[in-house]
């Protein structure tokens, strides 16, 4: 089995954000949030997943030597955040998440809130490591592997509610566009593709001298 990485975050174990995430488990002053991504992964794949799902979470964190990931079997016993820390030492990293809406390698900063919102919702469907996958294909150029990791992050997708038609028909509404409008801006560029019928006169050949 896969060891996943398990982020430590000196927040409170009271509030809404900690209360209302079924992936965090409360310490006396801090709490364990299972990321569901390999502990293996690349510190920003990390990073991302954390923007994505857990943003409110990190916000509320307080140390500014960053964010201690851990492997799960590492199983800590310590009740406190600097138990945590002593216990594991070593075995774990400190990494620096972006809180700047940039998910997956691209800025949203200027996105609608619902479509930032939604992106968060996907990433937060995507089984451990898919995410990864995707990145390391497009990385190395590797089609046969970009096709796989492909497949698995539209399987990921299909199981949010609705399916792909709905994810679909929630992205045109957070960019604020419909059917009607779609319809009408392909309409127009396919006008714009049309040949046009020449109307000009066209000159009359001269006769031919015998």
């Amino acid at each position: 089995m896969p060891i996943h990485a398990i982020v430590l975050l000196h927040v409170s174990p009271a509030s809404p954000a900690s209360k209302s995430n079924p992936a965090v488990k409360a310490l006396d002053d801090a709490v364990l949030v299972s990321t569901g991504e390999p502990f293996a992964s690349e510190p920003e794949a990390i990073a991302q997943v954390l923007d994505a799902r857990f943003g409110e979470l990190l916000e509320e964190h307080d140390d500014e030597r960053g964010i201690f990931v851990l492997p799960d079997v590492a199983n800590p016993s310590g009740r406190t955040y600097d138990a945590v820390l002593e216990e594991v030492g070593e075995g774990g990293m400190w990494i620096e998440p972006d809180l700047d809406a940039d998910v997956a390698g691209f800025d949203l900063g200027g996105a609608p809130a619902d479509f930032q919102a939604l992106v968060g919702e996907m990433m937060g469907a995507l089984g451990p490591g898919t995410l990864e996958a995707l990145q390391r294909a497009v990385s190395a150029g590797d089609a046969s592997a970009l096709a796989t990791a492909t497949a698995a992050l539209q399987k990921d997708l299909e199981k949010m509610p609705g399916g792909l038609g709905a994810l679909q028909g929630r992205l045109q509404e957070a960019f604020g566009t419909d059917d009607d409008e779609a319809k009408d801006a392909g309409a127009d560029a396919e006008a714009d593709t049309e040949p046009k019928a020449d109307t000009e006169p066209k000159a009359k050949k001269p006769p031919i001298s015998g």
